[in-house]
């Protein structure tokens, strides 16, 4: 394919890409990875272009996978409302198991407004995912809003 990131946005391109960079070497994955580099923003957003990324974060080397979250960082909450730039952020929680560090960075993004993501059908499952592979020590100040608007819930509808 003379164009990747065309194929990337194509449902068998994407396909085709994300099972190459499965069984690549290293060297082949980093020129994969360095062709898509400038279009991740695009394709974390992207119905096929998803995947690819969320490949790269399964499999690519931790360089790799920092660089994306490199690409991610100061768009994690508005990602979090996205249909497909949503999967990418949990793919990352997922993948950042190992780096606590960056977990925790994202985590801080999306305290920006808890609330209206958990509203959210797609942040929603962000913030789940974070339940799944966070500590719960570093979740209170969620549990703490939640409960919080609980508590409110009945002085809203007047009971």
């Amino acid at each position: 394919m003379n164009n990747l990131f065309e194929g990337c946005k194509d449902q068998n391109g994407s396909r085709l890409i994300q099972l190459h960079f499965e069984k690549a070497s290293d060297e082949e994955k980093e020129k994969i990875f360095q062709q898509i580099l400038p279009f991740i923003h695009t394709l974390i957003e992207d119905v096929f272009g998803n995947y690819v990324i969320q490949k790269i974060l399964e499999v690519g080397t931790m360089q790799q996978k920092i660089k994306i979250y490199e690409q991610m960082k100061g768009k994690i909450w508005r990602m979090s409302h996205h249909t497909y730039g949503c999967r990418v952020v949990q793919r990352a929680l997922e993948e950042f198991k190992t780096k606590r560090e960056l977990q925790l960075e994202i985590l801080q993004e999306l305290s920006a407004d808890i609330s209206t993501l958990i509203q959210d059908q797609n942040g929603n499952h962000v913030i789940q995912k974070c339940f799944e592979t966070i500590p719960t020590e570093n979740l209170q100040f969620i549990i703490d809003e939640v409960t919080e608007k609980v508590i409110a819930l009945p002085q809203r509808i007047n009971i």
